[in-house]
């Protein structure tokens, strides 16, 4: 038997090269992943993106070298290779008296092709070729049960197929670029715009270099990219620059506690503006004020005014006379239908009491992704529901290996957000000054991995609450007297800052807080400047306490157990005395009712 004739692989010629046709549902779309053929033109305008974006990072960029890189690049392009004419360099008035001839052409190509009512017309062999071949396509996606095909063939410029399977004579490489430049209709990547600005002027006394545009007397040339801005990365910096800078130009004064909130006015005329990316809140004392401002930013920018607070990053505000109300009951049913948890069974406290889960347990593991998704979604949901703080921050700390025991956690937590839907914060209007008060609390050893306590605390401005906080602390705590005395350190750097807050937006000086604390020593601790054997260990950054305390800042009081707000961030309590902590901290059924 002779030995089989080995096969010899043979490279195509390039109008050989095999093409793969698409399946019959996929005929005449374009496949996610599969790009267009790279025509000149567009390398040439990625090259300059890259160069722009390139030049961008540099903390100073010139007009002279940026200019010089389009005028580098128009030279690589062929004189009818764009829509601006094989120009990337334009001013305001070449681009406008393009434009409108560009505008003039269509319609008058419109017109003649709307003309001619009987005449016969001339090639109708060809037309009528054409017009069978793009029905029969239409057909056979009529007869599969799909909508025909409307794609633009690149080829003979009809609709109904592909460049690839058009039975038409292929056109050379010059015509695919003439006709990819006729139908695009966005502007170039890059073009120039004059503006009426700061004076730019060359030199006299030397010849401006080859690659720089020639000058203009009181024009400065800016670079205009309306859909690319967002995906640079110095787009949000520059965003908010220019927010800022018209905001101080309006006579607003930046808050140097936080940088996203603006005051202007004194005591009996003052508007707060606060800033989230291009979200703005306003309030003031004064409805003509906040008209006028809503008019000068209306004026600057093309702003929509969406009326009364009602929705703000996912958070619903209602205002009725006297009291507002903040819940998040949409976004707490779309974490259950997430989880798969609509129509559970309710649940009367987040955590079962006295839970103690481990990183090292030995159940069986879950699917992290679903975990840490479920878990991150809870952590939002806490900005409007103080009452999960402690449950959701327990949970959190499992998210690299999440177990059975873990999951069934967190599945507690969802049944009782089942039930409490509707829950969230109910802030009242006082009559009287309102003063900022904290509560201070912490459990010992609560962590069986690691043995670290738990810090709990809640500021309130009158009996509203406005800040809270349940984490665990950075070190192992000797004894109840330490971890109280760290757990009072977290809460007086939190009221000073929420101090100094309240000062700036007031305009005074920042009033004295009052910090509650349920243990005696470590009141005494944080009086007392003296180091002895049961505190000298403690870490420097701890006695911060003590500092504030001498000079009048904060205020400690003594507050017995029964009345420690923060008890409910710092462990899992029973269903009684859960429920009359969550109603003292300012949790309640905030349902928005139709007003009657």
């Amino acid at each position: 038997m002779s030995a089989p004739t080995p096969r010899v692989s043979r490279s195509r010629e390039p109008h050989q090269r095999r093409i793969s046709r698409s399946p019959p549902h996929r005929r005449g779309r374009r496949r996610p992943g599969e790009d267009r053929e790279l025509i000149p033109v567009q390398c040439v305008v990625k090259e300059i993106a890259l160069s722009i974006e390139t030049l961008l990072d540099l903390d100073e960029l010139t007009l002279e070298e940026v200019t010089g890189r389009l005028r580098n690049a128009e030279e690589k392009l062929p004189a009818k290779s764009s829509a601006a004419g094989g120009k990337l360099f334009l001013t305001e008035e070449q681009w406008t008296a393009r434009w409108k001839e560009k505008q003039a052409a269509e319609s008058s190509s419109g017109k003649a092709k709307s003309g001619g009512g009987n005449r016969r017309r001339r090639g109708g062999k060809k037309k009528a070729e054409a017009a069978a071949h793009d029905g029969d396509r239409a057909g056979r996606d009529t007869q599969e049960g799909r909508e025909p095909n409307r794609d633009k063939c690149r080829n003979c410029g009809r609709t109904g197929h592909w460049a690839k399977d058009c039975r038409q004579p292929k056109r050379p490489a010059e015509a695919y670029q003439a006709l990819a430049d006729e139908d695009d209709d966005e502007p170039a990547l890059l073009m120039a715009h004059v503006v009426d600005a700061a004076p730019v002027s060359a030199s006299s006394s030397s010849a401006p270099p080859a690659s720089s545009p020639p000058s203009q007397p009181d024009k400065t040339i800016e670079l205009v990219e309306p859909k690319a801005l967002y995906g640079l990365r110095q787009a949000p910096r520059a965003w908010n620059s220019k927010l800022e800078a018209t905001l101080l130009s309006l006579g607003f004064r930046r808050n140097d506690c936080e940088h996203a909130v603006y005051v202007r006015g004194n005591t009996s005329a003052r508007l707060l503006v606060g800033v989230y990316v291009d979200d703005l809140i306003i309030t003031g004392t004064k409805e003509d004020e906040i008209v006028r401002f809503k008019g000068e930013m209306k004026a600057l920018f093309k702003m929509s005014d969406l009326g009364l607070l009602s929705f703000y990053l996912g958070i619903e505000v209602e205002q009725v006379a006297g009291s507002i109300r903040l819940s998040q009951a949409a976004y707490a049913r779309r974490i259950l239908e997430r989880a798969g948890m609509l129509g559970c069974n309710p649940s009367a406290t987040p955590m079962e009491q006295r839970l103690k889960l481990s990183k090292t347990s030995a159940a069986a593991s879950v699917n992290p992704t679903w975990y840490r998704g479920i878990v991150g979604c809870l952590r939002y949901l806490v900005h409007t529901r103080p009452d999960i703080a402690f449950s959701v921050g327990y949970v959190s700390r499992f998210m690299e290996a999440p177990t059975t025991e873990h999951e069934a956690a967190v599945k507690r937590i969802l049944r009782y957000i089942a039930g409490t839907t509707e829950f969230g914060c109910h802030y009242h209007q006082s009559s009287s000054p309102v003063q900022l008060v904290g509560y201070s609390d912490a459990d010992m050893a609560g962590d069986p991995d690691t043995r670290k306590s738990t810090t709990g605390v809640v500021f309130f401005l009158g009996t509203s609450p406005v800040s809270w906080q349940s984490v665990k602390q950075k070190v192992v705590a000797l004894s109840s007297c330490e971890a109280e005395y760290i757990a009072a350190t977290t809460a007086a750097c939190q009221g000073v800052w929420l101090s100094q807050l309240l000062g700036e937006i007031n305009q005074e000086e920042p009033d004295a807080f009052k910090l509650l604390i349920d243990n005696k020593s470590a009141i005494a601790l944080s009086k007392n400047p003296v180091f002895h054997e049961r505190s000298k260990h403690i870490a420097t950054r701890y006695h911060y306490i003590r500092e504030r305390v001498e000079d009048g800042s904060v205020h400690v009081e003594f507050v017995g157990t029964e009345g420690q707000i923060a008890d409910i961030l710092t462990k899992a309590l029973g269903r009684t005395r859960f429920q009359e902590l969550r109603s003292r901290i300012g949790v309640a059924d905030v349902k928005f009712r139709c007003k009657t």
